[in-house]
């Protein structure tokens, strides 16, 4: 079996995901010829990974426009002997696939047009064969617009493989430090990411040890002047392996927009969430119901960043506490090997 796979960038998470459904998928089917291809961030991922992928050579900003779309359909063109597609959030991709190529195809998206106050849009979804979504369908109060089957299938985490202390260690990081690590989102450059990693620095100077660690998963931002940093503060980069930070931290403070915080819960990582929106981004509507399935389980809480920093030192306090260094053990988290059967599903007997 065939299978060509586009891989969304726009951070690290689009394609940690789709390398476990991948993984998953060989698992299912271990004769399957898996085509990948990603771009921007995505790509370099694969690369660091040591994932052989089509690198379709166009930025994360830039990844729903026209341009990007042509370099798709290319791809997809070019490999036409697929017996199916899999395409992670490039929405274009299901019509392509159905008018022009006549190959079935699967979408993985977790969001809709609907959701954003704009529902006929969501027609162009009409043309896969079925959407998997991997999200608690609590989060998605509003039907899509589209006649496509959909499928909640719940968000896909992994485990973090090193443990509390063997993190520390591989860090440098004293084992009784109080650690903070900052994950302000794929592109840490955007308004809201930047505002979180501000307040975490104020919190941070006004209150930390000498011998407490703030990670921030960012570049230090570019500036004529001085850029904080102090013997506890920690500019990490972007990070192709953020679990080694995320379970060296006592708490780890996350945009909320994204699935990080499912990641983290699922491992027992306590979190605090920003819910801080760029300005001009419209936050979709079920935002709000993920969060709240996060906070029953005990080990998130939420922030903004229009808080008083102090507030945030406080809240790192009381989530620390929570810590158990556990995995969650609810069962609202999706199985990759199910993910894998159902996609397969869809695809031409070759």
């Amino acid at each position: 079996m065939r299978v060509n796979f586009v891989s969304r960038g726009h951070g690290y998470g689009h394609a940690a995901r789709d390398l476990r459904i991948m993984a998953a998928m060989r698992q299912v089917n271990p004769g399957i010829q898996i085509r990948l291809a990603s771009a921007g961030s995505g790509a370099d991922y694969y690369r660091s990974r040591g994932v052989e992928a089509v690198d379709l050579g166009f930025d994360d900003a830039d990844d729903m426009g026209e341009a990007a779309s042509w370099r798709i359909w290319r791809f997809l063109y070019e490999h036409a002997d697929a017996d199916l597609v899999v395409s992670d959030e490039f929405l274009t991709v299901p019509g392509f696939c159905r008018h022009v190529l006549d190959i079935p195809n699967v979408l993985i998206t977790d969001w809709f047009f609907a959701e954003l106050g704009r529902p006929e849009f969501d027609a162009g979804l009409d043309n896969a064969g079925e959407v998997v979504v991997p999200d608690f369908p609590e989060a998605h109060p509003l039907s899509p617009a589209t006649t496509a089957p959909v499928w909640y299938c719940g968000p896909l985490v992994d485990s973090f493989g090193p443990q509390r202390a063997d993190a520390r260690k591989a860090l440098g990081i004293d084992e009784d430090a109080l650690v903070l690590t900052v994950a302000a989102g794929g592109r840490p450059d955007r308004i809201a990411a930047l505002r979180i990693q501000l307040q975490a620095l104020q919190a941070w100077s006004g209150h930390a040890a000498i011998g407490d660690q703030l990670l921030l998963l960012s570049d230090p931002p570019p500036t004529r002047g001085r850029v904080p940093t102090a013997p506890n503060i920690q500019w990490v980069g972007r990070s192709d392996r953020p679990e080694l930070y995320y379970r060296a931290a006592d708490v780890v403070l996350a945009d909320a927009l994204g699935f990080t915080s499912c990641e983290l819960v699922a491992n027992g990582v306590p979190v605090i969430a920003s819910v801080t929106p760029d300005p001009d981004r419209e936050t979709r509507i079920g935002f709000t119901e993920r969060m709240d399935t996060l906070e029953r389980i005990g080990l998130l809480t939420r922030t903004s960043t229009d808080e008083d920093p102090a507030k945030l030192w406080d809240l790192v306090q009381e989530m620390r506490r929570r810590a158990d260094g556990d995995p969650v053990s609810e069962d609202i988290w999706a199985d990759p090997l199910e993910v894998a059967t159902r996609i397969l599903g869809h695809g031409r007997v070759s």
